[in-house]
Formats: structure tokens, sequence, C-alpha cells
């Protein structure tokens, strides 16, 4: 297992998330740029990041991953772990009352 993310590093990814290109970014081959890989935000001609040239199985598939974790996702699984993490604190801190324990 990873370690765990500290609330700075995911206040630091939701800064990122929100700073970049807004939108479904979706990862598309230009074959006019000798077959590079780009990141486009969906339904518009506006590239927003480039894998570089597809020299091998992975690209394609960095390409793509970094597409599919584009700026909406981010900020929705974020906003996820966050109302989890507090419906386990508001949890923990209903076993400690109901055994006795302080708030």
């Amino acid at each position: 297992m990873t370690e765990k993310l500290s609330d700075e590093r995911l206040a630091e990814l939701r800064d990122i998330a929100g700073a970049a290109m807004p939108g479904k970014w979706v990862g598309v081959t230009d074959d006019s740029r000798c077959e590079e890989r780009v990141m486009r935000v969906a339904d518009l001609s506006m590239t927003v990041a480039w894998a570089g040239e597809i020299e091998d199985e992975w690209s394609a598939f960095n390409a793509d991953h970094i597409a599919a974790f584009d700026p909406p996702t981010v900020l929705a699984l974020l906003d996820e772990l966050a109302e989890y993490r507090a419906r386990e604190a508001e949890t923990a801190a209903r076993r400690r009352i109901e055994q006795g324990g302080e708030q």
C-alpha cells in the first residue's frame, strides 16, 4: 500500500488541478504532428498537454492516463476523498463517545 496523502499534499493537488485548463480532456493522435500524442479539451481543438511521439505502447498508455486524470476528474476524486475522511472522523468520534472516551 502506498503512503497516505497528507492534507497538505491533497491541497497541493487541488491547486494544481484547479489551475489547469478546465474541461474533460481526451488523448488524441495528431497525424499532422508526426504521430504525437496530445491531450485536448473535449469538443475544443485546444491542446492542453503534449505527451510526445508515440515510440512504444507505453507512450499511448501514458497519454491516455494523463487525459483520464483531467482536472474535473481529479477535483471530483479529491471531493469524494474529503467526504470519506470527514465521515471516518465522525465515526471515530462517535465510537470514542460510545466507549466513554473523550470527544
